[in-house]
């Protein structure tokens, strides 16, 4: 059961697709938590308001959207007051904000992303960042891209920081590990190691842009 909680917004979308049995009872095993609205402190851990909207999109079942609703009006009363950490509001943006504006229509959302983004900017913060942080401002970004009139801008900063993301791709030209065509996840930390998240993370958003030119990471990674 913690193992289907983790990962139901997956199963929800599974389920959506293929409508298949098995997707639909692992749901079923752990749904009551999310429509009594338990977890919300785990936003960070769990997606819980990507994965409201997930089992909204699933099941057509108005608790769940009601839910997100009210999340995401609990976060934007204090989103604006600059006490959250950069990591904490980008979270926030890319599992509460976009998805509560993509089933509402509510520009409220929309409008407190794009204030965050114009106080905040991505490429130069990107330092500071771990590799998941860095790999969630990218999505971020792309996904905000295709919701706001300043689509372009955003898109722009996402090529920029996955073009600085590129330094941890491996391979036999660029050799950080075992050059096994994969990507490291080193950033801002002392070890290497790779992981499932951040490779298939990494690779669906540089295969969204796979129209656009990134530069040869070999020419700056040393």
């Amino acid at each position: 059961i913690r193992v289907c909680e983790i990962n139901i917004s997956s199963l929800a979308k599974y389920y959506k697709i293929t409508k298949e049995a098995k997707y639909w009872q692992a749901i079923l095993a752990v749904r009551e938590k999310f429509v009594n609205g338990q977890g919300q402190q785990s936003l960070g851990n769990i997606n819980f308001g990507d994965t409201l909207n997930s089992l909204y999109k699933a099941t057509n079942d108005e608790r769940y959207r009601n839910i997100l609703l009210q999340l995401a009006n609990s976060e934007i009363s204090k989103f604006d007051d600059q006490t959250n950490t950069p990591f904490y509001s980008i979270t926030v943006i890319r599992t509460v904000f976009i998805p509560a504006y993509g089933i509402s229509g509510d520009s409220k959302y929309l409008f407190s992303a794009e204030n965050f983004f114009d106080r905040f900017n991505a490429v130069e913060n990107l330092d500071s960042f771990h590799t998941f942080n860095a790999v969630e401002l990218a999505d971020t970004l792309l996904s905000l891209s295709n919701f706001s009139e300043k689509g372009e801008t955003y898109k722009a900063q996402a090529h920029a920081v996955l073009q600085k993301l590129l330094i941890l791709w491996d391979s036999p030209q660029n050799l950080q590990f075992n050059g096994d065509y994969g990507f490291i996840d080193a950033l801002g930390r002392q070890q290497v190691n790779k992981s499932v998240l951040i490779n298939g993370w990494l690779t669906n958003l540089f295969l969204s842009l796979k129209d656009e030119s990134f530069k040869n990471p070999q020419s700056y990674a040393k």
